[in-house]
């Protein structure tokens, strides 16, 4: 049973803990005695309603000695960072600035050190940039994302920010408040207490656009080769960025029975410099496909167009990792995204076709990879990159066909005894 001093003074208890015993495996369990003492509530750091200091021993004597050591460690350190809020009077744009450097010096990603800029720049920073930020308060965090970001709109007069965007901001700021805390600017990150915006996910309509799957394919296989191979590969799974990046070393074996498709890399733009293949895809998993019909006899016709390319008069030689390409430009400069969904949106507009994002084309891979015989998950994981979004798609597409299957001979079997007791 714990012993209790008066207010502020702590207690001790005795308590129980385990371990794995590295040779043997086994669980082993000890006792200890743990003595603790809370903070008063006028010592308490920004942010905080209640903070325990512990220290714990093999004695009761060994446990009040650690934690002494400990409530001294913690008040001197509550004291040094507390002259260095107050000193620096640090404001969200100030601290931003010093987080990006950090970001731009390899801490995150370069993708995402140009997104979190973005949602600094265009929201975080007009709305709080001059905010200190050992002043930022609760309510007024919650005013901005469920009523400043939520309140923007486009010219047209629509939502500005959807559920999906109002939270990258919210992540992309609780990154930026968790780094003052690393470094002492901070105690506690006051977006801790602030529920993240819910994310909304895509309305895509699996149906329709399986629907509609015929007339585009029958206009991509009626066209352009260099149009109908590049949307083509889209329906292996590949994301954009997967298919923008790939070269022809990655298609092997293109005139054998056996052709692959390796995909270990993606078209990405640097911030300042422009576009260069990034060494590995979204999520760092290379996957190598077997290449069979269509989409083989698709790649040979496309090789002869792109050979053909070389030698028309606006041809300019890519240079260096853009040489191999497969998707060029009619100049020889490489395909952008933005250029690629343009085009995608263009296909289905020409066909009266109501646009959806391409990357659906991943999710109906799924879907139609279900519906073949013995088709396992895991088949389907490897195919796609092991994506979860779309997996699921494969699950509840194959679950429906087995509950259609299961229902259409329940029903038969209601409508037997209906019959029989007539």
């Amino acid at each position: 049973m714990a012993s209790r001093n008066t207010k502020n003074a702590g207690g001790i208890s005795k308590k129980t803990g385990k371990y794995t015993n590295k040779t043997t495996g086994e669980i082993v369990a000890y006792d200890y005695w743990q003595a603790s003492r809370e903070v008063p509530v006028e010592d308490l750091p920004d942010g905080l309603n209640r903070k325990r200091v512990t220290g714990n021993g093999d004695s009761k004597s060994e446990a009040w000695a650690k934690l002494n050591q400990n409530w001294d460690s913690f008040q001197r350190g509550e004291a040094r960072r507390s002259r260095t809020r107050l000193s620096l009077k640090m404001t969200m744009k100030t601290l931003f600035e010093e987080w990006n450097r950090n970001n731009e010096a390899g801490a995150v990603s370069e993708v995402m050190t140009g997104k979190y800029e973005g949602y600094f720049r265009n929201h975080i920073i007009p709305a709080l940039g001059d905010r200190r930020i050992d002043s930022l308060t609760e309510p007024e965090l919650n005013l901005f994302f469920n009523h400043t970001l939520a309140s923007k709109t486009k010219p047209d007069g629509r939502p500005l920010m959807g559920g999906s965007s109002r939270r990258n901001v919210y992540m992309a700021l609780s990154g930026c408040l968790e780094f003052a805390v690393r470094n002492r600017y901070l105690t506690v990150n006051p977006l801790r207490a602030i529920k993240a915006p819910p994310k909304s996910k895509p309305k895509d309509d699996i149906d329709s656009a399986l629907a509609d799957m015929d007339k585009i394919l029958a206009e991509l296989f009626n066209g352009d080769p260099s149009r109908e191979c590049r949307y083509l590969l889209s329906f292996l799974g590949l994301r954009r960025s997967e298919r923008l990046g790939l070269c022809w070393e990655d298609i092997r074996g293109l005139e054998t029975p056996t052709p692959t498709i390796f995909v270990h890399q993606q078209l990405a733009r640097r911030k300042g410099e422009g576009l260069y293949l990034k060494p590995h895809t979204k999520n760092r998993r290379d996957r190598s496909l077997v290449l069979t019909e269509p989409f083989v006899g698709s790649l040979r016709r496309y090789r002869k167009v792109w050979e053909a390319m070389r030698n028309e008069p606006e041809w300019i030689e890519p240079v260096g990792e853009f040489s191999d390409l497969v998707f060029l430009q009619r100049n020889g400069f490489p395909i952008d995204q933005n250029d690629d969904n343009d085009g995608w949106h263009e296909l289905l507009r020409g066909l009266g076709i109501k646009p959806f994002r391409a990357h659906l084309t991943r999710h109906l891979t799924a879907v139609l990879l279900a519906e073949q015989d013995g088709v396992s998950i895991n088949t389907v994981m490897s195919v796609l990159g092991h994506n979860s979004e779309a997996t699921t798609l494969y699950y509840a597409h194959a679950e429906s066909q087995r509950n259609a299957t299961a229902m259409s001979g329940y029903g038969a079997a209601i409508t037997k005894r209906a019959s029989s007791g007539k």
